[in-house]
C-alpha cells in the first residue's frame, strides 16, 4: 500500500475497518452477545481504523496477519461485552400487599457466556471472522480486480449506433457503355500466324 496515493490508502483502511468491525459485531450478536450504544460502537470503529492504518504500513506474513486479526477480534469482543447495557429483568412476586418489585441484572461481560455451548459458538464465529478478514486482506484486491473484469463489461452501456444511410438508387439506370471497334484495332493479336513484317532467319 505504500505505492498508492494517500486517498487510496485511506479508502482501503476505511473499507478494511468496516469489514473487521461488521464481522466482529455480527459474530458477537449471532453468538448471543449484545452490542453497546451506537456512540461506543463508533469509538471502537475509530480505534479499529487507527490500528488498521498503522498495521497496513508493514508487510505481514499470513500467520502474523491472522495473529493480529485474532487479537483484534478478541479486543472487539471484550469491548462489546464490557460496554453492552442489555439487562435481564425478572418480576418478583408481591408479598403482604406490597408493590411487586422487578429485579434487573445487567448482562455485562459474562451474560452471553453462561453456557459452554455459547462459548464455543462465539469462539467459532469470531474465528470465522478472522479467516474471512484475512482472506479479504490477502486476496481481496485480486478478487476485486477479477470481479471488476467480469462486471464492468456487463454494466457498461452499449455504444450508440447511428442510422446507416440507405444506398441511393438512381431513378433511371445508366445506359450500358458501348465500345467501338476502333478501340480494339490497335490491340496486337495474341494468337495466329507470325507477322509478315518479321525478319526471316538466314542459315549460318
Amino acid at each position: 500500500m505504500s505505492s498508492a496515493s494517500p486517498f487510496a490508502r485511506l479508502a482501503r483502511s476505511l473499507a478494511t475497518s468496516a469489514v473487521i468491525l461488521s464481522l466482529a459485531a455480527g459474530a458477537h450478536v449471532i453468538g448471543g452477545g449484545h452490542l453497546p450504544a451506537p456512540l461506543i460502537v463508533a469509538v471502537l470503529g475509530s480505534a479499529t481504523l487507527l490500528a488498521v492504518t498503522v498495521i497496513a504500513r508493514k508487510a505481514l506474513t499470513l500467520p502474523a496477519l491472522l495473529l493480529v486479526l485474532g487479537v483484534g477480534q478478541w479486543l472487539l469482543h471484550t469491548g462489546f461485552s464490557l460496554t453492552s447495557t442489555a439487562s435481564a429483568c425478572v418480576a418478583a412476586p408481591a408479598r403482604h400487599y406490597a408493590v411487586q418489585s422487578v429485579s434487573c441484572l445487567p448482562s455485562g461481560a459474562h451474560t452471553h457466556a453462561a453456557s459452554a455451548h455459547a462459548d464455543v459458538w462465539m469462539l467459532a464465529l469470531h474465528a470465522l471472522a478472522v479467516i474471512v478478514t484475512g482472506f479479504m486482506l490477502q486476496r481481496g484486491e485480486t478478487a476485486a480486480r477479477l470481479a471488476a473484469s467480469w462486471l464492468v463489461p456487463l454494466l457498461r452501456l452499449p455504444d450508440v449506433v447511428g442510422p446507416v444511410p440507405a444506398p441511393r438508387i438512381p431513378l433511371f439506370p445508366p445506359a450500358p457503355i458501348r465500345r467501338s471497334a476502333r478501340a480494339f484495332r490497335d490491340v496486337p493479336p495474341l494468337r495466329g500466324p507470325p507477322s509478315t513484317h518479321a525478319p526471316a532467319l538466314s542459315p549460318a
